[in-house]
This record gives structure tokens, C-alpha cells and sequence, in this order.
């Protein structure tokens, strides 16, 4: 589903940058390849801070800062000597509030059996449907039959093109309320979808990767069901009781993941809780490069622990923060929608390291 002219421009900008020669092509700056021939704009591409959004809430701003500052803990501390002690994980499973505890025990045997029966071809001839029930979650694919008949597909091919939204249940998870979404989307959607639960007890315990164009259903399940679901999560941009995201790539692999690496750095490279504040965060973020050593968070291996992190996932959490620090709900024509559109450019700059690679990324996106 394409917003406007939003096709013909992006055909356009495509086209004229495959007519580069080489000697264009490799001529170009990081300003050029941004400004002048990648179509998915993001004020944050090139940008040498963090500016915080004209129309910023104050409340908005001030919640985020105190959220920041709760992290500001000696559990959530490295030694600064040593840089032994706490890890990212820890402060991950605070800020999913995660527990061993099982919010419900499956047969994972049995229910697959049973499930891939349920939403078998007998009752859905136009779905394949693959459900592999782990240790920590139970996932459905469903894909139209004859696009991927071969179980297992990838959910990081397919969710290229989805928009990731989380659901977290105002009261006890309830394993049948999940089914029943899952068979409206089933009995509705137009386009592959993927639906996951988790087994354990964490706030963004539903998630779902849907169409643009499919998105609009989630919508309409949630909101005729308002009162069974909060907003948990202060970081994630919502739309109504649903919030919002991308599938990310290589390290780090999903958005909650990258933010929970972004506030360890930062919690352990600031010097008093009195300093800390959303955009101080951000510009670390903004000013981060992809060597170790040339980072926005010091004292610390970079923000994605390995000391680099891709281009998709620095400018996803940038526009997210923008997002919900504006509180309100976000358009369709916002960077998260219009990635899920583009695929091809959010695949470009999703696990590029640098400009450079993005670059090359996008040719090749664009060539096969």
C-alpha cells in the first residue's frame, strides 16, 4: 500500500540512481547518497546532533528522563576498571520486566500438532501455516500458498516488508485470547503474517508482524477490545493500544534489544543520575561511530557491544524517539510505516555499517 505519489517518486529516485556510472557512483558523499539519491528520509541521516522535536510534549520529555534515570542503578553498573559486572541482558530483562515464570505450559509436541491442524489447509486452503513453539515462545507463520511452501522460511526475509506491533494484555495473558486474534487475522488478512506469544512473563508478551495494508485490521481487533490492553512500553511508539516497530537485522536484532544496549551504554558512561536526560542519550547515539574507538558512549565497547551498530537500527531508535516524545499517535506516512513500504531501502540500510556499505547495499537491492 503506497501513500500518493509516494510510488512514482520512489521509482523515480530508483531509477536515476541506478543510472549512476561508476565513476558518479563512487564519487559521492555520504551528504549526496542521503540527500540527493536515498528516497527513505530521515532527519537524522547526516545529522551531527540530536535536536529534540519542535513539537516536543513536556510530559513526554520528562516521563522519558525519569524512565532514563531509573536505570541509573548499581545492578545496572560495570566496573569501570575491570568492565565486569552487569551486562546489557540484565538491564533488558528489567525493562521487559521479565520472569521465569511460565504465564501458561504447553505440550509443545501436542500443540504444534494440534495448532498446525487448526490453521491447516482443511480449514485455511489459502494459508501455509508453520508454528514452532520454543522454550521462550510459540510462533505462527502464515504464508500464501505458493509463495513459501518450504517450512522454516526465514521470519527475517518475510518481515522485510512488516510492520512489528506489540500488544501487552492489561490482565493475565491469556493463550486463548491470542488464538482468537491470530484466527481473525487468518480469516483476514490479505498478506503473509507472523504472530508470536511468549511463554514467559514479560510485558511485550504479543507481537505481530503484518502488512502495511493488514495493519489496519490489528487496529480494528484492538480498538473494539480497548479496555483489555495498556501501553507498557515507553520507548516504543504507539498507535492507539498497539506499538509500533521494525524487524532489525544483525546485532542488534530487534528494537528492544537496541534500546536496552543504548541505555546500559549510556547509564554506564554518565557520572551522576543528575546529568542524565532523552537528549544528552540520543546525541551519544547520534555522535557514536563504528569503531570502538570512536563511540558517543565512553568507557563502554560501543553501543551495540561489539562497537558498531547498524545505520537502520541507530536511525529506527532516533525516529522512534521523535515519535514519543511528540505524544501523539503517528501517522501512516511516519518512517516506520513507510519503511515497511520500501523495503528495499530499509534492507539497504538495515545492516549497514556505514554510509559506504548502505551505498553498495542499495545498488545491489535495486539490481536484483
Amino acid at each position: 500500500m503506497w501513500h500518493g505519489d509516494e510510488r512514482q517518486q520512489m521509482e523515480e529516485s530508483r531509477s536515476r540512481f541506478l543510472d549512476l556510472n561508476d565513476e558518479q557512483f563512487n564519487a559521492m558523499t555520504e551528504r549526496d547518497f542521503f540527500n540527493d539519491y536515498f528516497p527513505l528520509k530521515s532527519r537524522h541521516f547526516n545529522a551531527d546532533e540530536y535536536v529534540l522535536p519542535s513539537d516536543t510534549d513536556p510530559e513526554a520529555l520528562e516521563h522519558l528522563n525519569g524512565y532514563i534515570r531509573s536505570f541509573y542503578d548499581p545492578k545496572f553498573m560495570r566496573d569501570e576498571h575491570t568492565h565486569k559486572g552487569a551486562g546489557y541482558t540484565d538491564l533488558y530483562m528489567a525493562m521487559q520486566h521479565f520472569s521465569d515464570d511460565d504465564a501458561f505450559y504447553i505440550d509443545r509436541n501436542m500443540c504444534r500438532k494440534k495448532w498446525e491442524k487448526m490453521f491447516g489447509r482443511e480449514n485455511y486452503p489459502q494459508w501455509n501455516c508453520f508454528v514452532n513453539p520454543d522454550s521462550h515462545f510459540v510462533y505462527f507463520q502464515f504464508d500464501r500458498v505458493g509463495e513459501f511452501d518450504e517450512r522454516g522460511c526465514s521470519r527475517d526475509f518475510w518481515a522485510l516488508e512488516k510492520v512489528k506491533a506489540y500488544l501487552t494484555c492489561r490482565e493475565e495473558v491469556s493463550l486463548e485470547g491470542f488464538l482468537d486474534l491470530v484466527r481473525y487475522l487468518a480469516d483476514n488478512c490479505q498478506d503473509a503474517f507472523g504472530a508470536k506469544i511468549a511463554r514467559n512473563r514479560r510485558i511485550d508478551h504479543l507481537c505481530f508482524w503484518l502488512s502495511v495494508r493488514d495493519f489496519a485490521l490489528l487496529e480494528k481487533y484492538v480498538a473494539a477490545r480497548a479496555d483489555r490492553f495498556v501501553r507498557s512500553m515507553p520507548f516504543v511508539p504507539y498507535i492507539g493500544k498497539i506499538g509500533i516497530t521494525l524487524e532489525l537485522g544483525v546485532t542488534p536484532g530487534f528494537y528492544n534489544e537496541a534500546l536496552s544496549l543504548v541505555l546500559f551504554a549510556y547509564v554506564n558512561s554518565v557520572k551522576s543520575r543528575e546529568e542524565i536526560n532523552v537528549r544528552d542519550m540520543y546525541d551519544r547515539l547520534i555522535k557514536m561511530g563504528d569503531r570502538c574507538d570512536d563511540c558517543g558512549f565512553p568507557g563502554c565497547e560501543g553501543t551495540f557491544e561489539h562497537g558498531d551498530g547498524a545505520i537502520g537500527a541507530k536511525i529506527l531508535l532516533l525516529e522512534s524517539a521523535d515519535l514519543v516524545l511528540r505524544n501523539k499517535d503517528p501517522d501512516k506516512d511516519c518512517f516506520i510505516f513507510r519503511a515497511a513500504r520500501n523495503s528495499k531501502e530499509w534492507h539497504a540500510i538495515r545492516d549497514a555499517r556505514n554510509w559506504a556499505d548502505a551505498r553498495d547495499d542499495y545498488r545491489y537491492e535495486l539490481e536484483n
